[in-house]
C-alpha cells in the first residue's frame, strides 16, 4: 500500500520558522493547523508553539522543552536535540508560506484519501 502523502521536511522547516522568527507564526498559523501535520509529535510541539505564541510568551528552544516536557513521545524522541534539529533545518525563513501550504495540501490529500477509502467500505 502506498504511504499516505506528507513532508516531513516541510513540518521540520516550519517548525524550525516558528522558533527562528517568532513573527512567522501568525502566518504559519493562518494556514496550517495542529492537526495538518503528519507526524503526531509534530503537531503536538505546533500546539504548544501557538499557545505561547497566544499568550505573548517567547517562543524558543527552551519555553518549548518547558512546554512539552510532560509529553512522552518528546522526550522519547530526544527533548531539546528534536527542537535543534528544527532549527538545523532552516536557513532562511524566507519561504514559509509555500512550506505551510505544502504541508496543507498533502493533510488535504489525505483526507481525500480517508473518505474515499470510509466510501469504498460502505459499499462493500
Amino acid at each position: 500500500m502506498k504511504p499516505l502523502p506528507q513532508d516531513i521536511e516541510a513540518e521540520k522547516y516550519i517548525l524550525g520558522c516558528c522558533l527562528i522568527d517568532n513573527s512567522c507564526i501568525g502566518g504559519i498559523a493562518e494556514i496550517v493547523k495542529p492537526e495538518y501535520f503528519y507526524v503526531k509529535l509534530h503537531q503536538e510541539i505546533f500546539t504548544a508553539i501557538c499557545r505561547l505564541y497566544i499568550d505573548g510568551q517567547p517562543v524558543d528552544i527552551i519555553s518549548i522543552n518547558n512546554a512539552m516536557l510532560e509529553n512522552s513521545d518528546y522526550k522519547s524522541n530526544g527533548g531539546a536535540a528534536i527542537i535543534k534539529a528544527f532549527l538545523d533545518s532552516v536557513n532562511t525563513t524566507a519561504y514559509y508560506a509555500h512550506h505551510a501550504t505544502i504541508i496543507k495540501d498533502k493533510s488535504l490529500r489525505r483526507a481525500t484519501i480517508n473518505i474515499a477509502a470510509k466510501i469504498l467500505k460502505d459499499i462493500d
